[in-house]
Parts: C-alpha cells; structure tokens; sequence
C-alpha cells in the first residue's frame, strides 16, 4: 500500500502525517482490514505565519544581529510583513512563499520514510530576496522599542554594565541604515521580480503594470536625473510629491493615456528615448522643487537626501542639519527653472514629432497643436510664490 503526506495546522503547530501500512483499522468493507502507521511530524512555528520563523533566518539575510540565544526575542515580524512586503508582492504572492517556507523548513525524513515535497525553484530563488528587506524593516521600525521598556512605573531605559547604550547619533545612523537598507533590497527584489515574471504565475498583474507604467522604477532610477544621497530611502519619501508632479503637470501637458503608453515603450527608439528623458527630467526637478517645501533636506556632495528617522525628524547624524535657508532660495529656484525647460523641451517634441505613426495618442488628442499653432509655455504654469 503507498505511503503519503498530509499537511495540518493546529493552533501554532504544522503537522505533517505520513501513513504506510503497519497499524490495522477495520475498513467499511465487510471482512476487510486496512493497515496504516501513522507519523506525525510537528514543526513549531509563531502564531502568524511569517517568511522570517527563527533568528537564524534572520541572520542569513545578512543583517548584523547580536543576541543571546536563540530565545531572544524577534522584531514584530507580521506587522512588518503586512505594512511593507505584502502591499509590494501582493497576498497570493506571499501566501506562495509562505508555503515554499514551509516545505524548505521541513526536517529530514528518516530512513525509509518518503521524501519531502520538491519546492518551487523560482518561488525557493526569491524567497531570501524577500526575506531581506523584510528583516530590515522588522528592525527598524522596531528600534525604538529595543532602546527602552515601557514598565508599569513608566519608561526605562535598556542598559548593562557590559553594553552601554548607543549615543544618540549612533542611534539615528543606525535607523538611517536599517531604513536605506530595507529600501534598497526591496528595489533589488521587484527588480529581480519583474524581470523574471514569467515564472511567476502568482504574481499580482496589477502591481505589475503600475511598476511598467512608472515614470521612476527606483531610487537609482531617479538619481539617474537628480542625484540623490541615499537614493533608495530618500525616493520613497519623494513617491508622494512625484505623483503630485504627474498629476498636476505632467499628465495635463501630454494625456494620461500617452504618458503610461510612452513608459510602457517595449524598444524606445532614439526621438522616443529623448521625450521620456525631458519628461523624467522635468519631473525629477520639479519633485524637489516641492520638497523644498514641505520637507526637511540636506544638499551634500553625494545628493539631495531627505532628512528623516523615527523620531520625527531629527538628524542622522552630528552634520545632518537641516539645509540653511541660502540653499531652500536657491534650490526652488533653480529646480523650477530646469523643470520648465525640461517640460517645454518635451512639449517641443510632441508638438514637432508626433504622426498617426509616432505617438498616435497624443496626434489624436486636444492636446495637440501642430508645430504651426503650437505656442511653447513660458514655464508660468509650475511657478508658485515662495517667501520667508
């Protein structure tokens, strides 16, 4: 009679059953018996099923880690999961590699029993690529929390006599670096992601085609047309002004429609390579014109940087001050301007190049002029008072 494997759950144990015939039970048929042993295989696991079950797991990602034992307590793993991994790879996705996890985390099987299930290859090849960004997030957000307790007579703070605790700039470096981490293994895992698609059937086709139609694909991306410090932290904090950049100049000036067609260009040749570097050329330049405004920065030889930690705002280390005022003036200045010239460079080649065979869209659209009619903005339009 063949031997199988049957998977369980119970509370915060799997439970793995491999029968094969040595145990009677009397069958439904009428002077028949069934033989079957039965084994069951527990493997213990946190009460929320997580890419990261074990300190071991979290010390092959690579990250830097000093704790006791394996007892040590862990960074709220789920909670990381569900605010950043989970909203990037979407639920099928990370259900998948939830069970690829399982399946790599099974124990040996013993001399003759049958072996364990085969994972997936490409599900077994993306797993630690996602298990990295996932650890760094845990920690960092988490950071606070681990330089103090919250008691029932207030705030302590976690000291030894052995292990002081961190200056409190060491402390925002190392928040800076968890976070610049995090960022950048996520961007290297979508990146890996996407491109090897094809061996994905669990992928989430609609964060697939938001990432094809980005004006930006990472914080490298964007520092290929301003150059930032700390590119993959600093761009998630600039996402939000990009958008409000599209929205309110970029699509009005060349069509919603056209624009997510044009980064979608499957082999852009050189007249459609010229128009998506003007247009991302604007848009980068006309994004740091508003963090300029709302937000705290740094100009430094390596880039432009927001200025950010989880204690809201303050610096990253002794130098990291916020920029003087010279540089607000003359930053909003100068990033206005280059956005204008960047746009109108644009608008310049939509309204001389376009055809019903390059760039129908927009050919087809109010938005088109002619090179005749067309009258290039004065840049008015992207101006705003800035005072102080």
């Amino acid at each position: 009679m063949p031997t199988c494997n049957i998977k369980a759950r119970l509370g915060g144990l799997f439970l793995y059953y491999q029968y094969a015939p040595t145990i009677p039970v009397l069958s439904h048929k009428k002077n028949h018996n069934q033989f079957y042993h039965i084994k069951v295989i527990t493997k213990p696991i946190n009460h929320h099923i997580m890419l990261l079950r074990s300190l071991q797991q979290i010390l092959n990602t690579g990250l830097r880690i000093s704790m006791l034992d394996e007892d040590s307590q862990l960074p709220d793993i789920a909670t990381a999961e569900q605010q950043f991994i989970i909203p990037a790879i979407g639920q099928q996705l990370y259900n998948a590699l939830n069970d690829t996890l399982d399946i790599l985390s099974l124990p040996e099987p013993d001399e003759g029993d049958p072996e364990n299930p085969t994972p997936d290859a490409a599900l077994a090849a993306l797993l630690p690529m996602v298990q990295k960004p996932l650890a760094a997030f845990a920690y960092w957000a988490e950071l606070p929390a681990m330089h103090m307790r919250i008691t029932s007579s207030g705030i302590r703070q976690t000291t030894s006599d052995g292990m002081p605790t961190a200056y409190r700039w060491q402390y925002e470096a190392a928040a800076a670096y968890l976070e610049e981490r995090a960022y950048h293994t996520m961007e290297e895992m979508l990146r890996y992601l996407y491109t090897h698609a094809e061996n994905y059937t669990d992928i989430d086709e609609a964060l697939q085609t938001a990432r094809q139609q980005a004006i930006f694909q990472s914080g490298h991306h964007f520092s290929q047309y301003y150059r930032l410090r700390q590119p993959y932290r600093t761009f998630m904090h600039l996402k939000p002004l990009v958008e409000e950049v599209i929205i309110q100049h970029i699509s009005p000036s060349v069509g919603p429609v056209f624009l997510a067609q044009l980064m979608q260009t499957p082999t852009p040749d050189t007249t459609d390579q010229q128009l998506i570097n003007a247009l991302r050329y604007a848009t980068a330049n006309l994004t740091i014109h508003k963090a300029v405004q709302k937000m705290p920065f740094k100009l430094t030889p390596d880039g432009f940087t927001i200025i950010t930690n989880l204690s809201g705002g303050a610096a990253t280390a002794p130098a990291d001050q916020n920029a003087a005022i010279r540089d607000m003036g003359f930053l909003q200045k100068i990033t206005q301007t280059d956005g204008d010239q960047a746009l109108r460079r644009a608008m310049r080649l939509l309204q001389t190049q376009s055809s019903e065979n390059r760039w129908a869209t927009f050919y087809q659209s109010a938005l088109y002029k002619g090179p005749d009619n067309y009258k290039p903005d004065s840049g008015n339009s992207t101006r705003s008072i800035f005072r102080f």
